[in-house]
């Protein structure tokens, strides 16, 4: 606008408050839920792998198409770009979330913490009996890859179901990287149990058959005291 067009203060029309429509917040909405289909639990591979880092040069390049449309003048032209660019913000809003969470952190844990700020944003099973059932179906998908022997499947589905066990012990309550720990202390207390009571015979666990090596560990689980 030209200044010396420009009117004083109290000539100017009062703009109105801006509000968003029912429809566009709704669509807003969905575009946000679909994002975090893509980047939750079963979600697109290529998407979760993606960093705040790796996203720049799409960021510019959607950036410069939509200049591109706007050169262009037409309306339907930009009206796309405008909705890609739409995407990569709500894309990268919800990956900063997420981005917070250190990558160094042990999986188990950090498994727990994205679980955490996902929930935050409301991205998260209802209760535990949900990702329970959701555990069920990863691990029918894991019998699948497992079935194919494909093993870049086969990993994937494995970290599925890691991760909706992490989440189902988040929802318990239950830290479970301590409970991993936990279970890992009381295998190697059995287990150097049966080893010194098989050298004990003079003997290696090793050249043991299976059932006296059963016997051992039973003998070991009573030892400890645990079950």
């Amino acid at each position: 606008m030209d200044p010396s067009r420009r009117g004083s203060a109290a000539e100017l029309p009062r703009a109105r408050p801006y509000r968003v429509e029912d429809e566009n917040r709704e669509s807003l909405a969905r575009l946000v839920e679909v994002v975090r289909r893509l980047l939750g639990p079963g979600g697109c591979p290529w998407d979760r792998e993606q960093t705040l880092e790796s996203m720049r040069s799409y960021v510019l390049e959607e950036a410069h198409e939509v200049v591109d449309a706007i050169d262009a003048g037409t309306p339907e032209g930009l009206r796309e770009e405008l909705g890609d660019q739409l995407f990569l913000v709500v894309f990268l809003s919800e990956r900063g979330t997420l981005s917070g969470v250190p990558l160094a952190l042990p999986a188990l844990l950090r498994a727990h913490r994205v679980g955490e700020k996902a929930g935050a944003m409301g991205y998260d099973w209802p209760d535990a009996a949900s990702v329970r059932a959701k555990v069920g179906e990863e691990l029918a998908e894991l019998d699948e890859a497992l079935a194919s022997d494909d093993p870049a499947a086969i990993e994937a589905e494995l970290g599925d179901v890691l991760f909706a066990l992490a989440s189902l012990a988040r929802k318990r309550g239950v830290d479970a990287e301590s409970a991993l720990r936990g279970t890992l202390d009381r295998f190697s207390r059995r287990f150097r149990h049966a080893e010194l009571a098989a050298a004990a015979s003079g003997r290696r666990l090793p050249d043991l058959t299976d059932a006296e090596r059963d016997a051992l560990w039973e003998a070991a689980k009573r030892a400890t005291r645990e079950s």
